[in-house]
């Protein structure tokens, strides 16, 4: 019914925000577009919104991804408005790794992208000092 199809588009849409631009441009699926995947749930986790909260148009959110622009979650600083959360009070040179490395996992270019590996060891490593620059 008209309803199932409602909820097929807004999963699709769902699934549409965190594909990878090559992935969009008929490239097949790949680690390095999973990273973009992660840095997309990154932002979100910091911003408190979806990729590409400010679009209506899925077909403006497809044009931006096929042409390599990805979504601004992140803004500068920690305390501007977009962020919530426990990563409000990140002290600002681990904001500004964190944003880095968000950053980083959106490259255009899925060569540019850092590794699963690298990401997962610069948040290990994000959470060892946020611990040591709490105590």
């Amino acid at each position: 019914g008209a309803a199932g199809g409602d909820a097929r588009a807004a999963h699709a849409l769902g699934t549409l925000l965190y594909n990878a631009p090559e992935r969009l441009r008929g490239g097949s699926v790949s680690k390095a577009g999973d990273v973009w995947s992660l840095g997309c749930i990154l932002g979100e986790l910091a911003a408190h919104v979806m990729p590409f909260h400010g679009e209506s148009s899925p077909t403006v959110i497809i044009e931006r991804l096929r042409d390599g622009h990805g979504p601004e979650l992140l803004p500068r600083e920690p305390s501007d408005a977009h962020v919530d959360g426990a990563l409000r009070g990140l002290p600002l040179p681990l904001w500004g790794r964190y944003r880095h490395l968000a950053s980083r996992c959106l490259e255009a270019d899925p060569m540019r992208r850092p590794c699963a590996g690298e990401v997962v060891n610069a948040l290990v490593q994000l959470q060892r000092d946020l611990a040591a620059a709490s105590t």
